[in-house]
């Protein structure tokens, strides 16, 4: 696949960005056929990312999601990886994971800490 900074130096690029859905409903509608993903391939981006999920909460879609785009589809996949809240080792595994599926571009990132319960941005 393409590498994403190759695809911006050249040129302004065309891409979406999805996130991964809670759900399995939400999964399917994204990724089976006929789903979301399908009517962006259709739009020929330059690339697709995923985001990592709120708090990494649903991270493990970010893998499947992004192999779907890139593996099944043959879109250049970009995968975020929010890293505050998560665990060297979750971290590792994840990046180990995207390698041995052959995804090379990712974005990651701080993050923001996640909320606790009660607390506001306003306060």
């Amino acid at each position: 696949m393409k590498n994403v900074a190759e695809i911006l130096k050249d040129r302004m690029a065309f891409s979406f960005e999805v996130f991964p859905p809670k759900t399995d409903a939400g999964m399917e509608k994204l990724c089976a056929e006929g789903g979301v993903l399908d009517h962006l391939y259709e739009l020929n981006p330059d690339y697709i990312s995923c985001t990592y999920g709120a708090g990494g909460t649903n991270s493990r879609n970010t893998v499947e999601i992004a192999n779907e785009i890139e593996n099944v589809n043959g879109v250049t996949a970009l995968a975020h990886m929010t890293c505050v809240s998560s665990e060297r080792e979750q971290v590792r595994s994840m990046l180990e994971e995207l390698r041995a599926l052959g995804i090379e571009n990712i974005l990651a990132l701080r993050g923001d800490m996640p909320m606790e319960e009660g607390l506001s941005l306003s306060t």
